[in-house]
């Protein structure tokens, strides 16, 4: 009789889930789901993910439209070092309480001023204490006063503002200059815009707000401008109209009315100083509001102590070839603002737009379609001039700035195909993306990924706890909606793919955001989708556990850990009968555990008790005794039903129960090893 050959699949460094059979190692599972491999630079077992917290149940946070899709995750460290944690969504921002308790109420701090908007990514980073949002429609802002409700926000001006206002050729009017909200370039108004109708009492003051807002501008009086009016023009000043629904609103500035003296004033009746009708005021002072209308595009970065953007838009045009800087730890000072000229239009090496930056000690690199760029030297308005310029590749580019992460000197990014790189400068992107083939050559046949897709989707997080980077970048079409319900893992320190996670029963996700807690532990907080019209359980908010916590909160069929060796003794000459196959993991109680063989019909072949293990370590034995293909793959994963082992055509599956199901069970699901005792035979030209 033929000994049987001993195949091993582990332990492991990874998986390699590619269509090739000869890249198959040992070393390399086929694939994983919710798994991960501790220790993949020296190989190790492979344990279930840490569960998910659902920090606010069942309540959605302002959610209401089957298209929206949560914005932002970000925590800022303020200048006292308080980190506080925010969530946007659907055009609102969320304060989180640090604790990450679940079934938390997060409260609305969204900022009077401002209108995010509802679809689409949020960035934000931190310069100086202050904390800078920008959606990519409007100008960006400093949001302050964070830890009261609602928040701060002032935008931050690309051009110094001018003073718009001034009397019209009507002379009881105001005109206005030229000037360039978010929907393009409005001209003068020589004749000018008539003020409301009511009459500021004898010798007081009165202000006006001037906005424009979709074609109509728009006079506003202040609030005693008719009762008492104001004592002196600071009180008048004090009393200006605010101004609300930004970008959607613009401000474009207002004026102060003295009346003459022993008179009143009647707006619409008597003239502004210098006119002649009626009872002409005896001073009349114009103030300035915004500057022009500009956007960014994509996360900002800080370099050498400056803040960094992407120009979108600037007075109604299309910039996406240049970059805009603040002076040195000056988020609101800088760019093109009188004195200065920090900006630089990238065209030395194309004229394509610019879709990503990144900046490390020794660069600032920048990312078109399909290259990579750095930029060394001092940031200043002598920027352009005096940096060094150079090219880290020419071939792999990233439109996908959620998707760029920063670990040490390493930058992780994906392409414009969703594929992940990581590179130092030192040399090329290497791709990392080669050890999960099948799901890029799955999603490229299935999933439309266009640039704009992509650019407007894919999103990847940073955990440095259990050193991975995850990436949502192979997304699907949700009721007109593209996010992701399924992430791919990788080891920050190897590079090595890790496999494939999903949570509470594949919910949609649409981003991730590195948070800390009160003691300042990391963790990814998670933010979902509605139900885009499929089923969830609407747990909106979540927060990814730490590698100690064993509770699975999130557990459901869909969901269950699972993995899948190598194809374990390949050949195209000969088929393997499997004789006994002997799987090691973590401990569990359960007495007996039913075995059921599935060659090509089910067919039960009785139960095992496997034993006690004295070290925390538990072997089953399985005798499926079939003939089945050219290499042999096994399946491992968690049920409650209990261990069950299954051969098909393409392998053969082993269930175990860890409890899994209990909230507060003591063990994660490990596997450390599997070994198949096999004996070949010649292959007919039929056989799988």
């Amino acid at each position: 009789m033929t000994a049987p050959d001993v195949l091993v699949s582990g332990p492991w460094a990874g998986v390699r889930n590619t269509s090739e059979p000869y890249d198959d190692t040992p070393t390399y599972l086929q694939n994983a789901s919710n798994m991960l491999v501790v220790d993949p630079t020296n190989t190790s077992g492979i344990y279930a993910r840490p569960g998910v917290l659902a920090l606010n149940g069942t309540q959605p946070i302002g959610l209401t439209s089957t298209t929206t899709l949560g914005n932002l995750v970000y925590t800022h460290t303020q200048s006292d070092g308080t980190m506080l944690t925010f969530a946007f969504a659907g055009g609102k921002m969320y304060s989180v309480n640090s604790s990450f308790a679940q079934g938390q109420t997060l409260t609305d701090v969204t900022p009077t001023n401002v209108a995010f908007r509802a679809t689409g990514f949020l960035y934000a980073t931190s310069l100086g204490g202050s904390m800078i949002v920008h959606d990519e429609t409007a100008k960006p802002m400093v949001l302050s006063n964070l830890t009261l409700t609602p928040v701060t926000a002032t935008p931050i001006e690309l051009y110094t503002p001018v003073t718009l206002l001034s009397r019209g050729s009507t002379d009881t009017r105001v005109a206005q200059a030229t000037f360039a909200p978010t929907t393009g370039v409005v001209a003068a108004n020589t004749v000018g815009t008539a003020l409301p109708a009511g009459t500021i009492p004898l010798n007081k003051w009165g202000v006006y707000r001037v906005t424009y807002t979709g074609s109509t501008v728009t006079i506003t009086a202040g609030a005693a401008n008719f009762t008492t009016g104001y004592a002196s023009e600071a009180f008048a000043i004090a009393a200006a109209p605010a101004v609300t629904n930004m970008p959607l609103t613009f401000n474009c500035g207002y004026l102060t009315v003295q009346t003459k003296v022993g008179a009143t004033f009647v707006g619409g009746t008597d003239a502004l100083t210098g006119g002649v009708s009626g009872n002409v005021a005896n001073a009349t002072n114009y103030y300035a509001g915004e500057g022009n209308s500009w956007s960014a595009a994509a996360q900002p970065v800080i370099y050498t102590g400056a803040l960094f953007f992407i120009m979108k838009t600037a007075l109604g045009a299309s910039v996406l070839s240049q970059i805009v800087w603040s002076e040195p730890n000056q988020p609101t000072v800088g760019y093109n603002q009188t004195n200065y000229a920090n900006f630089w239009t990238l065209t030395q090496t194309g004229t394509s737009p610019i879709y990503a930056l990144a900046a490390k000690n020794d660069g600032l690199f920048y990312a078109r379609g399909t290259s990579w760029g750095v930029l060394t030297g001092a940031p200043g308005v002598n920027f352009a001039n005096t940096a060094t310029h150079d090219t880290v590749s020419y071939d792999v580019g990233c439109v996908a700035s959620n998707t760029v992460q920063l670990y040490g000197n390493t930058i992780y990014f994906a392409d414009a195909q969703g594929r992940a790189y990581r590179f130092t400068g030192a040399s090329a992107p290497e791709p990392i993306w080669l050890n999960m083939r099948a799901v890029v050559d799955y999603n490229a046949k299935n999933i439309a990924n266009t640039v704009d897709i992509i650019r407007s989707s894919a999103w990847a997080v940073i955990e440095p706890s259990l050193k991975l980077y995850i990436l949502g970048s192979y997304i699907t079409n949700y009721n007109g909606v593209w996010a992701t319900s399924q992430f791919y893992v990788f080891d920050l320190q190897t590079g090595a793919y890790q496999g494939a996670w999903q949570f509470n029963s594949g919910a949609v996700t649409s981003i991730a955001g590195l948070c800390r807690d009160v003691n300042a532990s990391p963790q990814v907080l998670i933010l979902g989708a509605t139900t885009l019209g499929i089923t969830l359980d609407n747990r909106y908010v979540q927060a990814l556990s730490t590698l100690q916590n064993a509770n699975w909160l999130d557990n459901t069929n869909s969901t269950n850990p699972s993995i899948t060796t190598n194809r374990l003794g390949y050949s195209s000459s000969k088929s393997l009968e499997a004789t006994e196959i002997r799987a090691l993991f973590d401990g569990y109680t359960d007495a007996v555990q039913a075995i059921t063989v599935t060659p090509y019909a089910t067919t039960s072949v009785g139960t095992v008790s496997p034993p006690s293990s004295n070290d925390g370590v538990t072997r089953a034995v399985y005798t499926p005794d079939i003939v089945i293909g050219r290499g042999i793959q096994v399946q491992l994963t968690p049920t409650t039903a209990g261990i069950q082992a299954i051969a098909t055509d393409t392998g053969i599956t082993l269930m175990t129960d860890t409890n899994l199901d209990l909230v507060t069970g003591a063990t994660r699901w490990a596997v450390y090893r599997i070994e198949m005792d096999a004996v070949p035979s010649r292959a007919g030209v039929t056989d799988p």
